[in-house]
């Protein structure tokens, strides 16, 4: 028979092994007890034991005890067979944990209706324990799945967490100004992350370069640029196309900080990438949790990749802008928006009484270096002249092409001796620059004028541009390659008004006697005066009042064009020469012809003494 009984028999009694017969039973008597291994049959896992109490008795409760604690679980039934019929030995048989405590001599019939009625509890006990413990099964599996679930509930709830902060992160950094981006960034990037320190370095397509663009170390250069031929492992994340981390990165970063500041030894290192392209690198530092794990990565490249689009937007949203807001050519401000700077900049200086400046400048004999090189190298004189400018004028100045070869520079804050140093500076490094075109060296040379706020009674940004264009117009006629102010180009006005109105007297008194020799006029009157609409030119202007042809005369009225008299003569001249010629005009108005053409006669004569010098004669 392989394996043990289902009942175990400890004892010597042939009554009792007599009343067995038939069943399922192993014996163990004396001698073998004192050879077996006693741990292999209570491993057989027996169904029922006998223990006859006539063993030894030491041993016989030794035994009894190792049988109550072979199946914790589930209890093994014993009988216990004693002669011994006294209360106190019965007492502690039931104790040591006996389920039956029979007398010898045994009755069979009564012994086995006991063996059976125990063998059936037995099995019952053990079914109901088996369910039990299924029971128990399924309630630690229920128990376990309700942690799984809990589990999986507070990692759905960080989840939504941490995706409510990405979708409320990217909603904020939404943004075409890539200031306020780099700010909210700098603000929420290591809270969204869970590091402490970070570094946002973006490409340089033309130079190849990395640059620090915003970051929240301490010791950290604001204007750092990392160079390819350098190497590292930041242009080691370039050629990558997803996040990696690197443990002992080196003793030293590419950017010369310490290692003493991280804690830890990881840094996670992200590239941003748009359409296969490099836009820039994410390096991450002292993770809250330790490491990095793969979450972490994951997360960083979802961050990186919306990072990379909105840095390509804004670089997209200022090209565009600035193709609306500045020269194709020079890159300064275009004409358009320089009248709107203009405009806040002088309401500006009116309302708080500031000074503000403007300079306009205009390169001497421009046309003939495009006649002569070609319109290419103008343009490259033109780029060259908008950097002299740039590298010469303030950060807050405002630096415009107005048109042509014109420039217009709006200084805030400036009052006119200042405005007039910058425009000094200006033409001597436009003076002294060397350019080049067609392989030749040209010098170039600009005029300058000057205009300022509150020198002048400005109230409109038109009055102040044509002050400025007043005082370049000055610097022309004065030989170019100079600056002039408005106030300078004042004093000259009024002196070259005062010489003229002094040339003019003497004509006038010229014209006058003529007139008065050849008719008998009563009545005259002289105005001289200076338009604003013409500029420079000065103006002469005379009525003679003629008699009445009854001998009654009229006095000459204080406006022009409302004398009364049967005859008028308006006589004017500008003060300027055209193309060697003087251009005259003569008005007559309630004159006999004869007497027309005897005063044209009179009036030319008088004044150019030679009537070939004029330009056209009145009909």
């Amino acid at each position: 028979m392989n394996g043990f009984p289902l009942i175990l028999y400890v004892g010597r009694d042939q009554k009792v092994l007599h009343t067995f017969k038939g069943m399922d039973v192993h014996v163990l008597n004396e001698s073998e007890y004192d050879r077996l291994d006693y741990d292999r049959v209570l491993r057989a896992n027996p169904e029922l034991a006998v223990v006859d109490h006539t063993l030894n008795a030491r041993e016989g409760f030794n035994l009894f005890k190792k049988l109550r604690d072979l199946q914790p679980g589930v209890q093994l039934p014993i009988l216990m067979l004693t002669e011994e019929n006294s209360p106190l030995f019965r007492a502690k048989c039931m104790d040591l944990g006996a389920d039956e405590v029979l007398s010898k001599p045994i009755n069979p019939i009564e012994f086995l209706s006991v063996i059976r009625s125990s063998l059936r509890k037995r099995r019952e006990f053990v079914k109901l324990h088996q369910e039990v413990s299924s029971i128990r099964q399924k309630v630690d599996q229920l128990h376990k799945t309700h942690d799984t679930t809990r589990r999986q509930k507070v990692d759905l709830a960080d989840d939504l967490l941490k995706a409510e902060q990405v979708k409320q992160f990217f909603r904020n950094i939404n943004l075409l100004d890539l200031k306020k981006v780099y700010e909210r960034i700098r603000e929420q990037l290591p809270t969204l992350l869970e590091v402490e320190l970070f570094s946002l370095f973006v490409m340089n397509q033309e130079k190849g370069t990395l640059e620090l663009a915003v970051h929240n170390h301490t010791n950290l250069s604001e204007h750092l640029v990392l160079h390819p031929n350098a190497g590292g492992v930041m242009f080691d994340a370039v050629k990558e196309d997803e996040s990696f981390v690197i443990t002992n990165p080196g003793l030293r970063r590419n950017n010369g900080d310490s290692r003493a500041k991280y804690k830890h030894t990881d840094a996670l290192f992200v590239p941003l990438k748009v359409g296969g392209e490099t836009v820039g690198i994410l390096n991450l530092n002292n993770s809250l949790k330790g490491r990095f794990s793969e979450q972490d990565k994951v997360l960083a490249d979802q961050v990186a990749q919306f990072l990379a689009t909105i840095l390509c937007n804004v670089r997209l949203y200022q090209k565009v802008r600035a193709l609306s807001t500045m020269d194709g050519l020079t890159g300064l401000l275009n004409h358009l928006n320089l009248h709107k700077r203009l405009y806040v900049e002088l309401l500006r200086a009116l309302r708080y009484q500031r000074p503000l400046s403007c300079i306009m400048l205009d390169l001497d004999h421009f046309k003939l270096i495009n006649d002569t090189y070609g319109h290419q190298a103008g343009d490259r004189i033109l780029k060259d002249v908008s950097e002299i400018i740039q590298t010469t004028v303030r950060e807050v100045d405002i630096a415009a092409r107005y048109g042509g070869e014109e420039f217009f520079i709006i200084l805030p804050e400036t009052a006119v001796d200042e405005a007039q140093r910058v425009a000094e500076r200006m033409r001597d490094s436009i003076a002294k620059h060397s350019f080049f075109a067609e392989g030749h060296v040209i010098k170039v040379t600009a005029s300058f004028g000057v205009a300022s706020f509150p020198q002048a009674k400005i109230m409109h940004k038109n009055q102040l541009i044509r002050h400025a264009d007043q005082a370049l117009y000055e610097a022309k006629n004065s030989g170019r390659d100079r600056v002039c102010t408005y106030q300078e180009r004042r004093v000259a006005q009024r002196y070259k008004v005062e010489m003229e109105l002094k040339y003019l007297t003497q004509e006038v008194r010229t014209v006058r006697s003529a007139i008065l020799n050849n008719i008998s006029a009563t009545g005259t009157s002289v105005a001289v005066y200076e338009p604003l609409a013409q500029g420079t030119a000065v103006w002469l202007e005379m009525k003679v009042t003629t008699g009445n042809g009854n001998g009654q005369t009229a006095s000459a009225p204080a406006q022009p064009g409302s004398m009364k008299a049967q005859g008028e003569v308006v006589w004017c001249r500008p003060a300027v020469e055209v193309s060697g010629m003087y251009e005259v005009g003569i008005q007559f108005r309630g004159l006999e012809d004869e007497k027309k053409k005897a005063l044209t006669k009179i009036v030319y004569t008088a004044l150019f003494k030679d009537v070939s010098q004029l330009a056209s004669l009145p009909a």
